[in-house]
């Protein structure tokens, strides 16, 4: 093999991993994970899918893996949020990954992930993400 069929097989092969990194770091700092529960509807907002809080519930009772995807709409942004219960743990009390990415007129916000506790309730599961005080609870019948 000649040098200069060298040098183009390595500058072809940098260029592609060059890419294929960039596609990969895209990926991991501005795509948030598939929610394979579906959007769960707040009220007031979009419509959402209608077995996502069922799934969500069972997905927490036994930890199988699985995640919702809840959005918030505020007035001039928005934020999506994805709970992804981990396939591990104790039934009914499950560790979770909240993934959260802001939306607004711009391109979006980098995804930012935090550690939380799913724990079901005779009302559906409640999800806490400390240290901030916050708990989403998706309820598997009418609103209280």
């Amino acid at each position: 093999m000649s040098k200069r069929a060298i040098a183009l097989t390595s500058v072809i092969t940098v260029v592609t991993a060059l890419a294929a990194g960039a596609y990969l770091w895209v990926q991991a700092t501005y795509v948030l994970p598939a929610a394979s529960c579906g959007l769960w509807a707040m009220p007031g907002q979009l419509p959402g899918t209608p077995v996502a809080a069922q799934c969500s519930v069972a997905a927490a009772r036994t930890c199988a893996a699985a995640g919702v995807r809840v959005h918030w709409q505020g007035v001039e942004s928005g934020t999506d949020d994805v709970y992804v219960i981990h396939a591990d743990g104790t039934p009914g009390r499950c560790q979770v990954t909240a993934y959260s990415q802001v939306r607004s007129l711009g391109p979006p916000g980098e995804v930012k992930a935090a550690a939380c506790q799913a724990s079901v309730t005779g009302a559906g599961v409640a999800i806490s993400c400390p240290p901030v005080p916050t708990t989403l609870m998706i309820r598997t019948g009418p609103s209280r």
